[in-house]
């Protein structure tokens, strides 16, 4: 049965091109097989030439998917160990650090921030962080996290009441940071919490 090559034509690699072109070799021998002027000495000596090149080139392309997924395990510890470092910073910050989706809910809560709450990580993980902001601050909230996914991508000395969960609230400080997808839509928000008292604000953006 004859090897079509058009479907490898949609990825123009190099890898793709060697195996495009083995495939025309052996779909010309196919063709040419029909022809009545071959006989069958020449048929399998010519066989044998197209099949030796075919599988010296399979032989090489494997070798390059070798070396490919090598530089990909590679290129992956390196991801992971970035990853790891990001994390340690995250967990290890004196501040407290948040990051929530473009309502707020939060996504991932570091120590200080467990701390400053005074809620466990599993509890503030999805829950929208203004549940954390006293009662008369929670509209201004609101709207800041607004003017942050439309107006502005980045908001700081952003003062609020915070109240921990059965703990007294308290001033502090917020810089919020917006993270936007391709086409420029907030897709989440990453919050730095510290606590201050009134002598220390300086509210900004």
């Amino acid at each position: 049965m004859p090897i079509n090559p058009n479907k490898f034509a949609k990825h123009p690699d190099e890898l793709t091109s060697q195996l495009e072109a083995m495939c025309w070799r052996l779909e010309n021998l196919y063709i040419r097989a029909k022809a009545p002027a071959w006989s069958p000495a020449e048929l399998l000596a010519e066989s044998f030439r197209e099949l030796s090149c075919s599988l010296e080139e399979i032989y090489v392309a494997i070798e390059e998917l070798r070396q490919q997924n090598e530089e990909l395990a590679a290129a992956r510890f390196l991801v992971e160990q970035e990853r790891q470092r990001y994390q340690d910073l995250f967990e290890l910050a004196p501040d407290g650090y948040f990051v929530t989706n473009a309502a707020g809910v939060i996504l991932e809560a570091n120590r200080a921030a467990v701390s400053l709450l005074n809620a466990a990580p599993e509890y503030l993980v999805g829950k929208p962080l203004v549940l954390f902001v006293e009662r008369g601050d929670r509209s201004s909230f609101r709207s800041q996290l607004n003017r942050l996914c439309y107006q502005i991508d980045r908001l700081q000395n952003w003062q609020v009441r915070i109240q921990p969960h059965k703990w007294e609230p308290y001033d502090a400080l917020l810089t919020a940071t917006v993270v936007r997808d391709r086409e420029g839509t907030a897709s989440h928000l990453r919050i730095c919490l510290r606590q201050t008292d009134e002598q220390q604000v300086a509210i900004g953006s």
